[in-house]
Order: C-alpha cells, then structure tokens, then sequence
C-alpha cells in the first residue's frame, strides 16, 4: 500500500509528516518479526505506519480520553467520538493493514 492511499485514508492534516515518519521507521532497521506497542493511538495513524513497513502492533487508548476540557468515553458501538473504534477499524480495513494491528484498551500505567 502506498503512503498516497494512507494520506487519502488519514487526512493530510494527520498525514502531513508521513514521509519523515516513514523513512525514521525504515531507518531503525528494526527486525521485521517485531512487535511495537502504540500507546495512545488516536486516529491510528502511527499504528497504520508501522503496519505498512511490515510491523505488528499491538494498539492502545484507554476507555476515556480527557479532550476539550471533558472526559469522553470512547464509543465502540456507536462510532459517533471522534476516536471511536469503529472509525479506527474502517481506517485499517481502507488501507489493507486490518490484520497487523491488534487494538486494545488500555492503561498506559
């Protein structure tokens, strides 16, 4: 998959650093049977990244995010926040990387 599918997926607001990120994961010359844990993940964005260099990730917000001022919690039915998993997923499922992502509430503590 190519970074242009990812930055039409992401957003170019999100997507603005993909190309310094990309080539920052490749130069790493981290083994490719690695896991990286995404803590935090928001819009997926990192984790999407990393999958498309070949990596496995395991992914990860907690339930509630402090945002604006007011804890939300994340709605994983509904997709109506704006860090729903519903959205995270179909993001995923658009760029082709659905089966190297795990996602997983957590704490980060």
């Amino acid at each position: 998959m190519s970074l242009e599918k990812y930055r039409q997926v992401i957003g170019e607001d999100f997507a603005k650093d993909a190309d310094f990120i990309d080539k920052t994961i490749k130069n790493l010359g981290l083994d490719k049977s690695s896991r990286i844990l995404d803590i935090g993940t928001g819009l997926g964005a990192m984790s999407i990244l990393l999958a498309l260099n070949g990596f496995s990730v395991l992914t990860g917000q907690p339930e509630e995010i402090e945002w604006g001022g007011h804890t939300h919690h994340c709605d994983t039915e509904h997709g109506h926040h704006r860090f729903a998993l519903s959205d995270w997923k179909e993001k995923t499922r658009a760029v082709g990387v659905e089966d190297k992502i795990t996602f997983q509430y957590l704490n980060a503590e």
